[in-house]
């Protein structure tokens, strides 16, 4: 790993969903959208539904990916002890914009959208629960629409 890049784990409670070393990792978080550089301070924060932008080295494209709520852990490099910093993101569902299937997106989003207005007029709690599902499914239809072309 050189000075330049960080070492970069996007995971889920499926599978390790990306692992490279990057030069810079944009995440939204509840505090806003940040961006990770190589040698980032030590942090952990909220990372919200959104999208995710890695850029690679040598790569004029960032690689974007949707990521539904999580969290973002950077730990800083520490010489004396041979550990090279490292950014985390523990997510509960993250996928790479060029594999999201826009008609299944829009079909749960629907799905969702239905359910969501049906739990409405029964219980507060199932109102909640279905909301983020649409949030999550209308993100990951916004960054299908915005990098599948």
């Amino acid at each position: 790993m050189s000075n330049n890049t960080v070492k970069l784990k996007i995971l889920t409670p499926e599978k390790s969903v990306y692992e490279d070393e990057v030069i810079e990792v944009v995440v939204p978080t509840t505090a806003g959208e940040i961006t990770v550089l190589p040698d980032h301070m030590p942090l952990v924060s909220i990372v919200k539904t959104g999208e995710i932008r890695i850029r690679k080295p040598g790569q004029a494209e960032p690689v974007p990916f949707a990521v539904s709520h999580g969290i973002i852990e950077v730990r800083p490099s520490d010489k004396e002890k041979g550990i090279e910093s490292e950014i985390i993101v523990l997510a509960i569902r993250s996928e790479l914009a060029e594999d999201i299937d826009l008609d299944r997106a829009k079909e749960a989003y629907d799905r969702a959208e239905k359910a969501m207005n049906k739990a409405g007029e029964k219980s507060p709690e199932l109102y909640e629960k279905y909301r983020k599902l649409v949030d999550k499914e209308l993100n990951r239809i916004q960054v299908a629409e915005k990098y599948n072309k």
